[in-house]
């Protein structure tokens, strides 16, 4: 399949959803049961404009080059050291924009030549990290033409993994969690080695869509390529039925012949650089993902409120369409579910209690996350003290003191992000299985159904991405993740000068070399310690109000979930006491106002009918991609 049929194909399945989405949304009246949560998720899901292919590997491995080369362009940073600093996300775009975007949804225009001031690792350690007041940088938003891929795929570049920045590792696992699918890269030098084996294995449980690239094929000959490649595709052998492909597959690529081809517009310099195959089988994961996978979720969501639709409507046409004792009969037995559903269910309810229960334990153990990221043995603190022991001169240590502060800033600050959002999915998961339970009590058999579509490779972050943030409040969410480090920084950020004039930079007071590095190393490691006490106390010593920082986070998550567990509860409650309601009015109505009612009903269900067209139609649809997708 080539690029323009899968984007028609893919197209073709979001506007029918988009559509089926806009239609249940627009039906409003007394006889159908509120949407549910998971119907807007859905339609927020179906409604985005990118989905993310995240691009990592362990640090040097040329995930940048390789991005670059896709877009004819050099935008990322490149360094025979680490480059990359931050994440970039690359939106397929035809015209060329650059963005800072903050943690908490502000955003700043840049120019192109600021790119690396904000983005490269080598800037960073040149000039120290950059401070934002009020603001912690989440990502950089590029907007730039990709050629290759269809306009609704967005590249994420990451740091890396196995780097000597232990933020840079925890910025990429952070952002799995949010990955259509990952292309992971590989190089020819080195085999693979147990931090990536182990990083795979995580990016596994997150999706099942994942390629492999061998970059700088360019570099060696065909013969010392293949090579490697079966000692990668060896070493990753027992991956191979994790992947939605079921084999380990290693394509070799030259980012540099791909650059100047997508540059030139070079048809022969393509095929020279390999990237036709990669190009098939990236396109082959993105219709896995973004054309079937996605639908699939979004389509089933759907239905599910269709059944629950199609129920209480011909449950309602049967109460008014029978005899009087009939529409009784119903009547009573909806009395009973709705009282079998608040004992259940209700405030007391021993299911209540359970997901309830679920949920504390979910928060509980964000104390025992929380004491390890704060500890020295944590990797953030461990990284730091490494890489000031292993300083081999006075003017590397000068540089780093310009950005210690400011990193340690950075690194807690996203790893406190990360615990906080892994908290929230953990609780989300718990909340959507509540929720699912209890918009099953109104589904019944009907013959006005559309069959559920199974999906063989549905993981944790499929079942999150219908209902991810959801239930959590933006206000909420970003004032967890903010309030803490705007306590830290600026005492923190304020101790770069004074580190300078504790050592006395450039005055010479240190002659030889050695000594000076030893001081240096010691003043830093002093700092660092000082640093880290500082972060430690206000997160989990001092408090505000009675509670620590990490105290006040707990009580608002669990705050919000029980807020959540109510909503959720009383929307059901309001959709069941309704039906009772119009089922008890049509038991005493008489027969002249009994028709009036079948009449209106009818009336809802041809104006119902529609969306269940449309499932119809997305459900062949969907029988049919997953046909192709046997034959890819």
């Amino acid at each position: 399949m080539n690029k323009p049929e899968l984007e028609q194909q893919i197209q073709n399945i979001r506007s029918l959803l988009q559509d089926t989405y806009a239609r249940i949304s627009d039906v409003h009246n007394q006889y159908i049961p509120t949407p549910d949560v998971s119907v807007r998720s859905a339609g927020n899901l179906i409604n985005r404009e990118q989905y993310d292919v995240v691009v990592c590997g362990e640090v040097k491995k040329g995930k940048s080059s390789f991005i670059n080369a896709l877009m004819g362009d050099n935008i990322l940073p490149t360094n025979t050291q680490v480059a990359t600093s931050q994440v970039f996300r690359i939106i397929n775009s035809n015209t060329e924009e650059y963005y800072l975007v903050f943690t908490d949804g502000e955003r700043q225009r840049i120019s192109k030549t600021e790119l690396s001031k904000y983005g490269s690792q080598v800037d960073a350690d040149l000039y120290g990290e950059p401070v934002f007041r009020h603001h912690q940088l989440d990502y950089i938003e590029v907007r730039h033409p990709i050629p290759a891929l269809p306009q609704s795929v967005a590249l994420v570049d990451t740091p890396g993994i196995g780097a000597l920045y232990a933020a840079h590792e925890q910025i990429t696992r952070n952002y799995l969690s949010n990955a259509s699918a990952v292309i992971f890269i590989l190089d020819p030098k080195n085999p693979i080695v147990t931090k990536e084996r182990e990083f795979i294995e995580s990016a596994l449980q997150q999706t099942k869509q994942i390629m492999f690239v061998m970059t700088k094929a360019d570099n060696y000959d065909e013969g010392v390529i293949a090579t490697m490649i079966s000692r990668d595709e060896e070493i990753l052998s027992p991956y191979a039925r994790q992947t939605a492909m079921g084999r380990i597959s290693i394509q070799p690529v030259s980012s540099t012949l791909l650059f100047d081809a997508t540059k030139d517009k070079d048809d022969l310099l393509l095929e020279m650089s390999r990237f036709e195959e990669i190009k098939d089988t990236l396109l082959r994961m993105i219709y896995n993902t973004v054309g079937f996978g996605i639908s699939a979720t979004v389509y089933n969501a759907f239905n599910q409120y269709n059944t629950r639709v199609v129920q209480a409507l011909q449950e309602l046409h049967t109460s008014a369409s029978s005899q009087q004792d009939v529409a009784k009969q119903l009547a009573a037995k909806k009395l009973a579910k709705q009282q079998e559903f608040a004992q259940e269910w209700g405030t007391n309810g021993a299911k209540l209690r359970d997901i309830q229960d679920r949920v504390k334990e979910q928060v509980r153990s964000l104390e025992n996350e929380a004491r390890a990221l704060f500890s020295q043995n944590h990797p953030i603190f461990k990284s730091m003290s490494s890489e000031i022991e292993n300083l081999s001169s006075s003017e590397d240590a000068e540089r780093l003191s310009r950005s210690i502060s400011s990193r340690l800033i950075d690194s807690y600050g996203k790893a406190w992000k990360d615990l906080m959002a892994n908290c929230e999915n953990q609780v989300e998961g718990v909340l959507i299985e509540y929720n699912a339970h209890l918009s099953s009590v109104d589904a019944g058999n009907s013959d006005f159904v559309v069959d559920t579509f199974r999906q063989k490779e549905r993981t944790l972050a499929d079942r999150l991405s219908a209902g991810r943030n959801s239930y959590f409040t933006g206000a909420f969410v970003t004032s967890l993740f903010a309030i803490p480090m705007a306590i830290v920084a600026a005492p923190l950020t304020a101790g770069i000068a004074a580190l300078g004039l504790l050592l006395g930079i450039g005055s010479g007071i240190a002659t030889k070399r050695d000594t000076e590095l030893k001081r240096w190393k010691q003043n830093l490691k002093e700092h660092l310690l000082k640093c880290y006490s500082q972060i430690y106390d206000n997160f989990l010593v001092k408090t505000t109000r009675g509670k620590t920082q990490l105290q006040s986070a707990e009580e608002k998550i669990m705050e919000q979930s029980m807020s959540a567990l109510r909503r959720i509860y009383e929307q059901h409650k309001s959709n069941l006491d309704n039906q009772l309601r119009l089922l008890e009015e049509q038991a005493q109505a008489d027969d002249t106002a009994r028709r009036q009612k079948r009449q209106e009903i009818e009336s809802v269900q041809k104006q119902w009918k529609l969306v269940f067209d449309n499932l119809t139609k997305a459900r062949t649809l969907l029988t049919q991609m997953e046909q192709q997708r046997k034959s890819l």
